[in-house]
C-alpha cells in the first residue's frame, strides 16, 4: 500500500501509517543500537582474549621464576652447609691449635724441647714444610689469632728440624 491508498481508506488508516512508520523508526533505531552492542561485545570479547594470553604469558613466566628460585634456593643451602661445614672445621683446627698453644707455652716455661709439641708427628721434610705452612697461616701476626712470639718459636723449631732432616738426608 502506499500513502495515496491509505490516506484514502480514511483518517484511521493515516495514523496507522503513521504509527507503522514510527515503529520502522524504532525498529531501525533498536537494529543500529543492538548492532552496535555487538561490536562492543566482540570488541570486548577480543580484548578479554589478548588479556588472557597476557595473563598465561605473565603465569608461564611465574611459573619459571618459581622454578629458578627453588634452584637457587637449593644451591644457597647447599653453598651455606659448605660454608658451616668449613667455619665448623676451622673452630676444631682453631681449639686444636690453640690447646697446643697452651701446651707449647707451659713446656716453654719448664724449659722443656718442642717434642710432640708443634712438628709432633712429623717424619719427613714434605711433613714438616706442610706443617710449618699451616702454622704460620694460623699464628702469622696479620691474622686474628696471630701471635709473632710464637711465629718465632715455631720458625726457630722449624728450621731446627730442617737441618735435621736435611743432615739425616746426606747420610
Amino acid at each position: 500500500m502506499n500513502r495515496e491508498e491509505i490516506i484514502f481508506h480514511g483518517v484511521e488508516s493515516y495514523s496507522s501509517y503513521e504509527r507503522m512508520e514510527e515503529l520502522k523508526a524504532w525498529l531501525f533505531k533498536e537494529n543500529v543500537r543492538v548492532e552496535a552492542l555487538k561490536q562492543e561485545l566482540l570488541e570486548r570479547e577480543e580484548q578479554i582474549k589478548k588479556k588472557e594470553t597476557e595473563l598465561n604469558l605473565i603465569n608461564q613466566r611465574l611459573l619459571l621464576d618459581q622454578k629458578r628460585l627453588k634452584e637457587d634456593e637449593l644451591f644457597f643451602d647447599k653453598k651455606m652447609a659448605i660454608l658451616k661445614d668449613g667455619f665448623r672445621q676451622l673452630d676444631m683446627d682453631r681449639r686444636k691449635f690453640e690447646a697446643e698453644k697452651i701446651t707449647i707455652e707451659s713446656s716453654r716455661n719448664h724449659d722443656s724441647t718442642f717434642e710432640g709439641g708443634l712438628f709432633g708427628g712429623v717424619n719427613s721434610l714434605l711433613a714438616l714444610k706442610k706443617r710449618y705452612k699451616d702454622l704460620m697461616k694460623i699464628y702469622h701476626p696479620d691474622n686474628l689469632c696471630g701471635d709473632s712470639s710464637m711465629v718465632r718459636i715455631i720458625h726457630a723449631e722449624y728450621e731446627k728440624l730442617r737441618d735435621e732432616f736435611d743432615y739425616t738426608n746426606i747420610i
